[in-house]
């Protein structure tokens, strides 16, 4: 299989979790139903910039290529926000879901030719990001250990489980962004991406198999 079949794969795994919370969408709580426009939202995301590329429109490409982490870095502190019940963790996650956005600016914006930087720095934002979601992530993750209902059970930990993973994972992918090697890791992270992508819907599963206040 070649990393062509590989990255065609991980769109379309995308699609994988987003029907499976449309299936549970109704017995899923607010947290969750935000979770699944997400879901969708980048399942498209990805599918776009695909054929945008097969038909060489490169500046829409990047520009869907740029916009997503703002998206993914703020859903997922807003995920962590609403999933953590310890306030120094939901406090620096709700923190991070303005700071972020700021920080993706400077990063990916020219202000003087209002813009896209012709050297972005989305290798920065991104290690910056990735990083601090894993461990916001992580810690979320131990808090449900102190609750009484199994953990596995607990849909949430399989939610918090996909951020975690994914972010840790693509972060040393990420770090050969603007490297000659990044086209020849890039299938590792369509390889996280699908994987990814099965733990979210086995979150969902969860939620079917239990009821969700």
């Amino acid at each position: 299989m070649d990393e062509r079949t590989v990255g065609i794969i991980s769109i379309f795994a995308g699609s994988l979790p987003a029907l499976a919370g449309i299936i549970v969408f109704k017995k899923a709580g607010f947290k969750h139903r935000l979770l699944v426009f997400f879901l969708i939202c980048g399942f498209l995301f990805d599918f776009f910039k695909w054929q945008l590329y097969e038909h060489d429109n490169l500046f829409a490409a990047k520009s869907l290529f740029y916009i997503y982490p703002l998206i993914e870095s703020v859903f997922f502190c807003w995920f962590i926000f609403k999933s953590c019940d310890y306030a120094p963790i939901g406090d620096a996650a709700l923190l991070l879901i303005f700071a972020f956005p700021i920080l993706w600016a400077f990063c990916y914006f020219d202000f003087t030719w209002l813009t896209w930087k012709k050297n972005t720095s989305e290798a920065m934002f991104n290690t910056i990001y990735e990083m601090t979601v894993a461990v916001l992530a992580s810690y979320s993750i131990l808090r449900l250990t102190r609750k009484s209902e199994p953990l596995a059970s607990n849909p949430d930990f399989w939610f918090l489980g996909a951020i975690f993973f994914y972010c840790i994972c693509t972060f040393f992918v990420e770090a050969f962004l603007q490297t000659p090697q990044m086209k020849k890791f890039w299938f590792i992270h369509d390889t996280f991406n699908i994987m990814t992508c099965f733990i979210y819907a086995f979150g969902f599963y969860k939620i079917e198999t239990k009821k969700i206040s």
